[in-house]
């Protein structure tokens, strides 16, 4: 009996760039990648350890595209060796090699990001699956907005929410793209998210707590928005305490404590807090604070 036919390592690698360029990195699932190849996910251990060994072997074969792909086009323009290497710093810092597409996007901003923020422990810890409903508090330009809508499905929604309507345009963009109906965006104000009532399984607030002046009427806002027992987390710059809250808002840092406090003000139950994240570039590290709106008795 001939052995079976296993799926080549290249085609994983292949299908997770593609997974990658459509839905972002945690689009790249073990599971979602067996069901596109048609295969089981059994093969895939026969190559990877997990995928984290998936996530990085794609990385380097990417860099190996971009790096090959560029030498080989100065190589097919000839000339000498000095004219090779002028073309060569030319074509690094080209507008062309600012924007080499979606997929190459993806990967730099997982490979810049993903490694320190650990976006699928963060989305694990609030419990969130298909079909939950959700908020991003501060959305920027939807870093996390996206995964969480990769977590959620079709069947979820998630509310980006942030008060600046530039930042909610790049993500209206990127959503039509890709084709993400579950993502809707929400202008807010300073002092109101504008969430809808009693509605959101979990509300995820990034870099941004410590940015807010009203924080108490935001706190008011995303209190009413949580389902009993849904889930705040907070995910913010360390800084010692003792400084007058202005102070931090100029170093974009808010003292944990602080966080604790605000929200015991508003009701919220301080059920733990999970290990925190240090951006390697900034140098800055980051605690991450869950809260829980009580359920009713």
């Amino acid at each position: 009996m001939a052995a079976p036919t296993r799926t080549p390592r290249t085609t994983w690698i292949d299908e997770g760039l593609r997974a990658l360029g459509v839905g972002g990195p945690d689009a790249v699932r073990i599971e979602t990648l067996a069901q596109a190849l048609g295969v089981s996910k059994g093969g895939f251990y026969w190559h990877f350890d997990g995928r984290r060994a998936l996530l990085e072997e794609m990385l380097d074969a990417w860099e190996r595209v971009v790096i090959d792909e560029a030498i080989n086009r100065v190589e097919r323009e000839g000339g000498d060796a000095r004219a090779k290497l002028q073309r060569l710093f030319a074509l690094a810092s080209s507008r062309e090699a600012r924007a080499l597409g979606s997929i190459d996007l993806a990967v730099r901003d997982w490979a810049r990001r993903d490694k320190w923020q650990r976006p699928a422990e963060v989305l694990d810890a609030l419990g969130l699956k298909p079909g939950s409903f959700v908020a991003d508090v501060g959305a920027g330009d939807g870093y996390f907005a996206f995964h969480l809508a990769a977590r959620v499905g079709s069947q979820g929604r998630v509310y980006a929410e942030d008060i600046l309507e530039d930042e909610l345009a790049k993500i209206r963009s990127r959503k039509a793209k890709q084709g993400l109906g579950q993502i809707e965006t929400i202008l807010g104000t300073p002092s109101d998210p504008r969430l809808p009532a009693e509605t959101l399984d979990a509300i995820l607030v990034v870099n941004a707590y410590h940015e807010m002046p009203e924080f108490d009427a935001m706190l008011q806002g995303m209190y009413g928005a949580l389902k009993p027992g849904g889930l705040l987390a907070i995910i913010d710059a360390q800084d010692e305490p003792g400084q007058p809250r202005s102070v931090y808002r100029e170093r974009h840092t808010l003292p944990a404590e602080i966080v604790r406090e605000d929200a015991a003000r508003h009701g919220l139950r301080f059920p733990r807090e999970l290990p925190g994240f240090s951006n390697p570039e900034s140098k800055r590290k980051y605690y991450f604070l869950l809260f829980e709106k009580p359920k009713r008795s």
